[in-house]
This record gives C-alpha cells, structure tokens and sequence, in this order.
C-alpha cells in the first residue's frame, strides 16, 4: 500500500504535533481504519501491537480512493467514523510506514467507547491519510472490493466496534469478488505432462542454468523467456526474496488474504475453488505471456468448500 512520506513544511508540522500522542519515547497510538483493524492483516505482516481498542475518530469521514478503493481518513470537520485503537512500539509503526506506502501519518482525536457520555475519554492519536494535495474524484475513486470490506468487517467485529459502523460497512457499495465462472486461467495441463515434488519445483530457481518454476492450481510453470531477459532476472529476484512464493497458494493467500478462505498452512487445506481464485489472481498480473504451463505438481486438495 503506502508510506509515510514529509516532504513539506505542512507535514513536518504534522509529524512534530504527532510525537505528542506519545505516552514514552518507544510507544504511540494509532487508529486503524482499514485491513490494519484485522488481526489476520497484522499477523501475516509481522506487526505486534500492545494493546487494542475499538474508538472513534473525530472530526474525519471514511473515504475510498483509487481503482483499488482502499481507505483513508479524510480531514473533516464534525464527522467522525469507527475504527480500532492499537498501541503499538516505533519499530512496528516503522514497519507499518513501509507497508503503508503513499500516505502519511497524521495526528488525531479518537474517543474511546464508554457507556458515560459526559465521561468521554480522547485519545491522541495518529491516522494514515493522503494529504491535501491529493486529488479525490469519485469518478475515479471507486468503492472498496469485496475481499477488502470483509477483512474491515471481520477485524470491526472481533475487537468490538459497535453494530451500527459494522452495519454500515456491510452495506457499503463493494466491487463483488468474481464468480468462480469467471475465474481467468494461466492454460490447461497438456495431456502428456509429468507430475513434479514440491522439492523438484523448489530446484527451478533460475540460477546456475536452472530453469526458473513455480505452481499454482496444482499447475507447475515455467518461464520462458530468455535468461538473460531483465523480466527473466526481476522474476527469479522475486523468487530469491520470497522462497515461499513458489508455491502460490500457501503464499499468496497470507500476502492478498481474503476471509473467504483463510491462510492455509498446508496443500490438503485448500479447497479446488480456493486454487481457482489464485491462478486468477496470478493471470491479473499480466505476465501470464511469460510463463507455460508444462507440468503438474504432485499434492492434494480439500475436499470441498465450507
């Protein structure tokens, strides 16, 4: 997504005022607004929290920007909207700064839940926005995917936001996940192809005159550019950084995770349609031009959907 960028005299401002929601040196507040309300998001991404909250942001609204339709906390005065508190230590908010590339980091007021009205407790706190420079067009600007407003769901619900925001996000104009009909394929096993090991996939590193592999779909592909291709030598750079990958599902999953079906640990934990929706994923790359579908790998499958 987007990083925490201050290259003005506005946002340097912006981070002076934030360093004053800081109850120490080593830890702040951050309200989160998006996946990272969903401990799922959290947990595959490596980042640990002190402690969470459910609250609410004053004086900004919800709003979705991009194709993409991902979140941000938009300046707005007298509205607010819910999300979850965490506390969380500077070297994980580093890391949620690299994760969160393209935004910045605001100071803001949250207040947190309590059954007292006349006994509101604020928050100082940070949030992600896109600054003021940003054009927002909602001609542009599309609704969140389906697959995202879940996760926001899911995370609203197992820290307890209150019904009503939960309510409001279910029935928020979303992109439908496709139907499985309309799943995109990166080509059928030929007739003839052999079955390969997990470990003989692992060997199709691209280095030392090996050929460069990985499986999706219980699919195994190879590149077939030349070696010395920039793409060829960026895809097998991919593979060095991410080992895991080779294996589509079982990355893939914790890396774009979806509600729907979860974050397997193992092959026999992926049902068919699960798989499907993966090589679709991969075809929406666009490098599908790169790669042959010329074996298939040797494992097995769920049974069948929950």
């Amino acid at each position: 997504h987007y990083r925490h960028r201050i290259g003005s005299r506005n946002n340097a401002m912006a981070a002076q005022e934030e360093e004053k929601n800081t109850e120490n040196n080593d830890t702040l507040w951050y309200f989160a607004i998006g996946s990272m309300m969903n401990p799922t998001c959290m947990k595959v991404r490596n980042i640990s929290v002190l402690e969470s909250h459910p609250g609410e942001i004053l004086d900004h609204k919800l709003y979705f920007f991009s194709s993409q339709g991902f979140a941000e906390a938009l300046p707005s005065l007298g509205n607010s909207f819910h999300g979850v508190l965490h506390k969380i230590d500077k070297e994980n908010m580093e890391k949620l700064d690299q994760i969160e590339q393209g935004y910045i980091r605001v100071p803001a007021k949250v207040k947190l839940y309590n059954d007292k009205d006349d006994n509101e407790e604020l928050v100082d706190a940070c949030v992600y926005t896109r600054g003021n420079d940003k054009e927002r067009n909602p001609d542009v600007d599309k609704p969140p995917s389906e697959r995202y407003l879940r996760i926001m769901i899911e995370g609203a619900k197992h820290y307890g936001v209150k019904k009503e925001y939960v309510d409001f996000l279910e029935n928020h104009k979303c992109i439908p996940r496709p139907k499985p009909e309309e799943f995109q394929s990166m080509g059928d096993i030929p007739e003839d192809a052999k079955t390969m090991t997990m470990e003989e996939v692992r060997k199709g590193n691209g280095k030392d005159g090996n050929p460069l592999y990985f499986s999706v779909n219980g699919k195994v592909l190879r590149c077939i550019l030349d070696p010395e291709d920039p793409d060829f030598l960026k895809a097998r750079q991919w593979f060095d950084r991410f080992p895991q990958s080779h294996f589509t599902e079982l990355w893939l999953s914790k890396q774009m995770y979806d509600p729907k079906y979860g974050t397997p640990e193992k092959f026999e934990d992926c049902t068919r349609e699960h798989c499907e929706y993966m090589e679709h994923v991969v075809h929406s790359f666009g490098q599908s031009h790169q790669w042959e579908v010329f074996a298939r790998l040797d494992r097995t499958w769920k049974e069948s959907d929950p």
